[in-house]
């Protein structure tokens, strides 16, 4: 397993959104954020062989950095079609092993089913006018969801499997 320094490494080439919807609240997760979340879940078996699925993926940046920690495969879920573009560029700059599906759907939505998947999200914080607490309807889609969700969780990973699924949260 490569170190969390070395995932955040590799991170550095993924590109961040062309022109950002301040509606969906978009914004580009940090490599090193992405890596100590991502490497945080593999340590604790939530990515190594496992389907994860990154809820409102934008340009791809969690949804790669576990496609390099060996999952089974992942599926990077939004709304925009604009970043899931950059995030298919985003996927050959990392040159993971993994293939990543990207799919355009409402990520409070999602056309598939997340038993038995580790779930990945940054959602939106609910911060714009007319958009309030729109990170609830992230977090009511993932298999489990934090005891109580507060605008200072900006990370989650989510596992859902028998007999306790838990969910782990990185600011």
């Amino acid at each position: 397993m490569a170190t969390k320094r070395a995932l955040a490494q590799q991170l550095g080439v993924v590109a961040g959104f062309s022109d950002p919807q301040a509606p969906l609240e978009q914004y580009r997760t940090p490599p090193d954020i992405a890596a100590q979340l991502v490497h945080t879940a593999d340590l604790q078996g939530d990515i190594d062989g496992r389907t994860v699925v990154d809820l409102g993926c934008g340009t791809g940046m969690l949804a790669l950095s576990a496609a390099l920690r060996g999952p089974r495969r992942v599926v990077g879920l939004d709304v925009d079609p604009g970043p899931l573009g950059i995030a298919r560029e985003n996927e050959r700059r990392v040159g993971s092993r993994t293939d990543v599906a990207w799919l355009r759907a409402d990520a409070t939505r999602a056309p598939l089913s997340l038993t038995d998947a580790t779930v990945v999200m940054n959602p939106p914080f609910g911060a714009q006018d007319g958009n309030e607490h729109a990170d609830r309807a992230f977090w009511r889609r993932s298999p489990t969801s934090p005891p109580s969700p507060t605008p200072s969780t900006t990370l989650a990973v989510a596992r859902s499997s028998s007999p306790s699924p838990r969910t782990t949260a990185a600011k």
